[in-house]
């Protein structure tokens, strides 16, 4: 379950506390957080989670939505719009015809293969450290001298 965000007012600890806690069982949980707090980390230790966090300024090299699955459906989707527009001239896209042009895209791009590649590319399972080099997530240099 992500985390990204997350509130810590008294309703959201109270959540996490009770209901998240008591569905996924004490000592089999992984948290994947944004913002790390000292509340969150003393909360997880308490109740034996395992925090995954990810490198500050890193999304678009660990999310692996964006990764391996976004990029290559957005692609496929706009050729399916343009076939949609050769084949029906002057007749626009509305959101009546979205489902229809996404349904072969998204079935396409949503692949079990996709989705392990997804998680072998951006490093997570397997774990491999080694996927995302120190220099893609270093402060810019624009301003050194």
């Amino acid at each position: 379950m992500a985390w990204i965000g997350f509130g810590y007012n008294k309703t959201s600890i109270q959540y996490m506390a009770t209901d998240y806690a008591e569905s996924l069982g004490k000592g089999r949980k992984v948290s994947e957080c944004s913002h790390i707090s000292i509340i969150l980390t003393d909360w997880d230790k308490q109740l034996n989670i395992i925090l995954f966090v990810l490198p500050p300024h890193s999304s678009h090299f660990t999310q692996t939505l964006d990764v391996a699955i976004s990029g290559p459906f957005k692609k496929m989707y706009s050729q399916e719009c343009q076939k949609y527009m050769k084949l029906n001239p002057g007749i626009n896209i509305t959101k009546y015809s979205i489902a229809e042009l996404t349904s072969k895209p998204y079935l396409k791009a949503l692949t079990p293969e996709n989705l392990i590649s997804a998680f072998r590319r951006t490093g997570i399972f397997p774990f491999n450290n080694f996927v995302i080099s120190d220099s893609q997530v270093a402060p810019s240099t624009i301003y050194t001298d």
